[in-house]
Order: C-alpha cells, then sequence, then structure tokens
C-alpha cells in the first residue's frame, strides 16, 4: 500500500475555493432556465444544458417522447424548429454563451480558464437545481495535491526519515538542529563525517564543541 508523505492542503483549499467563483455564473444560468417554465434541471443535467441546450429543451417540451407528423418521425433539431418554444428560449441560448465567453479569459476573480466540457465535469446541479462543485472532482483536487511513497525504497526511506525526527526529538537535539545556520545538515556535518565511499563515524569535535 502506498504511503502518504504529503498533502498540500491549503493549495487543495484554495483550487476548491477559485473554482466555487464559477458557481454564481452557472447559478444565474440555471434561474434563466427556470424562468422558462419547464420541469426543474435534475442531476446530470446540467452539462446538457451547456453541451447540447436545444435538445435538453426538446426533451423537457416533450417529455422525452419522439415527436412524429403524420405518423413520420421528425428528427429533434428539426421537431424543435416546429415546436412552439417557450418565452425566454433565445435569452437562454445567449446567457449560455455569455458565460462561456467570459470563462475563456478566465472565471472573474479566479485565474481558472473554463471551457463546456470542464463546466461539464468539475459543476452539476443537486436535487434542488442548486450548482454544486462535483464531489468527484473534489475528489480529483484532493488527490492531485497528495504525494505519495510508492516504491519499496521510497517507503523505506519515509519510515528512516520518521525515525531520525523521533529520535532527534527523544534526545532534545532539535533546538541545536533548529539553531544551527545550516539546518539539519549543518547539524548532522558538526558531529559526523564520512561518505564518499567511507563509513560513517563520529566527528570528536562537534561533539565536544557541545560541552
Amino acid at each position: 500500500m502506498d504511503i502518504l508523505i504529503h498533502f498540500n492542503e491549503q493549495a487543495f483549499k484554495n483550487d476548491v475555493q477559485a473554482n466555487t467563483r464559477a458557481v454564481p455564473y452557472l447559478q444565474n444560468l440555471v434561474e434563466v432556465y427556470n424562468a422558462l417554465g419547464l420541469e426543474k434541471l435534475k442531476p446530470k443535467e446540467f452539462s446538457r444544458l451547456l453541451l447540447n441546450t436545444e435538445e435538453l429543451i426538446f426533451d423537457k417540451l416533450t417529455g422525452g417522447k419522439e415527436v412524429s407528423i403524420a405518423g413520420i418521425k421528425v428528427h429533434k433539431k428539426k421537431a424543435l424548429e416546429i415546436l412552439q418554444k417557450p418565452d425566454g428560449y433565445e435569452a437562454l441560448l445567449i446567457a449560455v454563451n455569455e458565460v462561456l465567453e467570459t470563462f475563456k479569459s478566465g472565471v472573474p476573480g479566479s485565474a481558472i480558464v473554463l471551457n463546456s466540457s470542464s463546466i461539464s465535469h468539475r459543476f452539476d446541479v443537486d436535487e434542488n437545481a442548486n450548482i454544486i462543485l462535483k464531489q468527484s472532482y473534489i475528489d480529483e483536487l484532493e488527490r492531485g495535491h497528495k504525494r505519495y511513497a510508492k516504491s519499496d525504497k521510497a517507503k523505506k526511506l519515509y519510515e528512516f526519515a520518521n525515525a531520525i525526527i523521533k529520535t532527534c526529538e527523544d534526545h532534545g537535539v532539535m533546538e541545536m538542529i533548529n539553531h544551527n545556520p545550516n539546518g539539519i545538515v549543518g547539524a548532522i556535518r558538526d558531529i559526523l563525517e564520512g561518505g564518499g565511499g567511507k563509513p560513517l563515524t563520529i566527528r570528536t569535535q562537534g561533539i565536544l564543541n557541545l560541552n
């Protein structure tokens, strides 16, 4: 099993916050849609509002049923031209286009750039037709800010690093490390020597200097 060695929680929270800046603009689209007087949007339908507005409206107008004229089935796009559209239909198309155009330059107040596909990937409506950031995308963001030790070597080094920290704490040498101008590297060099093919040995003078 991989070992979690770091989670940049603040960066994760910042990403979530940056994405949620898009919510008011997307909620406005839902309100423009609601003004049509059709059945409210259901979860997983928000992407259709962005990617295939005309077909979504057709299905809402017809209850998802096919339209036939003289027994001949009519294609959705053609049928939509024939059906009387609800008041506000053109305003909805304009609103969708305006949001997408705005987000091309970045969501106001953030550096996030969104298009119809990325919006659909990240956002949806809940049971009350309120815009939400999908839990699946929140989880995706969280995974992106986590780092793991995966190989046996990495896991052993991680465990070794933790053991060093605990040993330093148990032996009361954290203050020495914190006050060394070169940090932990300098502190170790003060008391140990070797490496480069030579075995590690105690630097006697380094120990004596602490008397």
